[in-house]
């Protein structure tokens, strides 16, 4: 279930309508919010992340950089994953840094650049670990960590 009334998002724009009693929010209810939209639309998630966001991790060849970059790797995500499943399991905060664990199932039904076609039709779970570094009310950095050799073999890809 989504909830979002901590933030309102313009149906126009990609910018964000915050009431005045919303506009100090905590790093733990930024993140929340991020990770219940995630995947909802990702043009318009680009209201929580900074304009010098960056987010690495386990199977990032390279860290993307900008909202921009980000966008583009959760759009791709879902356009893997069309009917993927997101549950929030855990979440906590140690000042302006929250972890939040994660789980994503579904079933890929396009194969990503330079990865077999074979991978089309295999339902996929996977348990995620990301550490969100969060500074002006935007979140900052993402840190992800997951299993890659367990993804890979419910793929069927060897590794």
């Amino acid at each position: 279930m989504l909830h979002v009334a901590p933030l309102m998002l313009s149906l126009f724009t990609a910018s964000p309508v915050i009431p005045q009693a919303q506009v100090q929010r905590t790093p733990t209810e930024i993140v929340r919010n991020f990770l219940e939209l995630q995947h909802a639309d990702a043009v318009k998630l680009r209201v929580f992340l900074s304009e010098d966001v960056v987010w690495e991790g386990t199977g990032i060849v390279a860290p993307r950089v900008g909202p921009e970059a980000i966008a583009q790797m959760l759009g791709d995500a879902d356009a893997m994953m069309p009917d993927a499943r997101y549950e929030i399991i855990s979440i906590a905060a140690d000042g302006d840094r929250v972890f939040a664990e994660t789980l994503t199932s579904g079933t890929v039904r396009s194969a990503p650049k330079n990865v077999p076609a074979t991978v089309v039709g295999r339902a996929v779970s996977l348990r995620t670990v990301n550490v969100f570094e969060v500074k002006e009310n935007r979140i900052h950095k993402v840190t992800a960590f997951f299993d890659i050799l367990a993804y890979w073999r419910q793929l069927g890809i060897k590794g």
